[in-house]
């Protein structure tokens, strides 16, 4: 076995364009035990603007020779295993001969990526209405009150969605980023853009999700119009008006950021993989009764999120073919649910595409907060 004993750090944080706390990640040194015994330590240094708070730390490598990403699982020690750490320095030791056995690499890169503790639940307080300057952000460490209706009214409440640090299925989403734990509902659309676009023939309810919505009143027609070769919105879109009073970088999920916050870490599209089966998660044709639902009435997802399968379809960013189409994933209170490997699934190759410009009472959307570069 060899490795470089220099290593080439890389480091990303989700600490930047007002999501937490400023964070920063400083002093890394990555040394292989000598003897060599498979373990590999890492010491590394967490500076925050808030002296006490918990920060969670997320490890990842890739093989440059290889252009292979490399889980890390095997951790211990400081900020192993999801156990939070305070600002500081601090000694995490990786287990590579339990993750990576056969690595042999002269170009190991290391990914160290910072979540504040309190902010595993982000909440956009919209209360103020289209006409409000701002709207005011601020982190939970526990998931809404169901009971309470503000979180599905008058503020927006989003999960963090960890880096994808077990190398899995090719999901290339090294990078934390925030993903709404409820579909878009129709009072949280109207209080931002001050109508509510919904078919009239479908419920029609503060609490349900918001329809007959068209990508590009979602993210616009101009500048919006612009993903994959930037990520720019109009400013008179829904995204637009949403990143311009909280200074987020508010959009929708790709198909991959979407498939990722689905599937919560596992390994596979079957609901059971959380214990729950296909009816218990998701509104369908074949329990309906009537359209669709208030969210967040079914059972979440590993990573708290409802309603990714079934009640409506999501809109995600990609183009198919040209422009003109995007995707939407999910599927809505009328798929069939006889097989869930059909189109209410976690993979995107099972993908409804329109045109930009559709706004049927079938689509709907979930919001995420991402990096500014993503």
């Amino acid at each position: 076995m060899t490795m470089k004993k220099t290593f080439w750090m890389a480091v990303c944080l989700l600490a930047v364009h007002g999501l937490m706390a400023e964070l920063a990640v400083r002093n890394i040194k990555v040394q292989q035990r000598w003897p060599w015994n498979g373990l590999v330590d890492i010491d590394y240094e967490v500076v925050c603007s808030d002296a006490n708070a918990d920060i969670y730390v997320f490890f990842s490598g890739k093989d440059n020779d290889l252009n292979q990403k490399i889980k890390m699982t095997s951790m211990m020690g400081d900020g192993a295993n999801n156990q939070p750490v305070k600002p500081g320095k601090h000694r995490a030791t990786w287990n590579m001969t339990a993750d990576a056995p056969n690595l042999h690499t002269t170009a190991f890169a290391l990914h160290i990526e910072l979540a504040q503790g309190s902010g595993i639940y982000m909440i956009i307080d919209i209360s103020g209405g289209k006409d409000a300057t701002s709207y005011p952000v601020t982190y939970s460490p526990t998931g809404p009150d169901l009971n309470d209706e503000k979180c599905r009214t008058t503020q927006i409440w989003l999960r963090f969605i960890p880096p994808n640090t077990s190398a899995v299925d090719g999901l290339n989403v090294d990078y934390g980023y925030y993903m709404g734990i409820f579909e878009m509902t129709q009072k949280q659309y109207s209080l931002i853009m001050g109508s509510n676009p919904s078919y009239t023939s479908f419920t029609i309810n503060d609490g349900n999700p918001v329809n007959q919505v068209s990508y590009n009143s979602i993210r616009g027609s101009n500048e919006g119009a612009g993903y994959p070769s930037h990520n720019r919105v109009d400013a008179s879109s829904f995204m637009g008006k949403l990143r311009a009073k909280t200074g987020l970088n508010a959009d929708l999920p790709t198909e991959t950021q979407w498939e990722y916050a689905c599937r919560a870490g596992t390994t596979t599209n079957d609901t059971n993989a959380i214990g729950k089966t296909l009816n218990e998660v998701a509104w369908h044709a074949g329990n309906r009764s009537g359209n669709h639902h208030v969210v967040g009435t079914k059972a979440p997802n590993g990573w708290g999120c409802y309603d990714m399968l079934g009640n409506i379809w999501e809109w995600c960013r990609d183009r198919y073919s040209s422009s003109r189409y995007r995707a939407l994933l999910g599927g809505s209170f009328y798929s069939s649910g006889i097989n869930v490997k059909s189109k209410m699934n976690c993979y995107p190759d099972e993908t409804y595409y329109s045109y930009v410009e559709n706004s049927y009472g079938l689509f709907g959307f979930r919001l995420a907060i991402l990096p500014p570069d993503k």
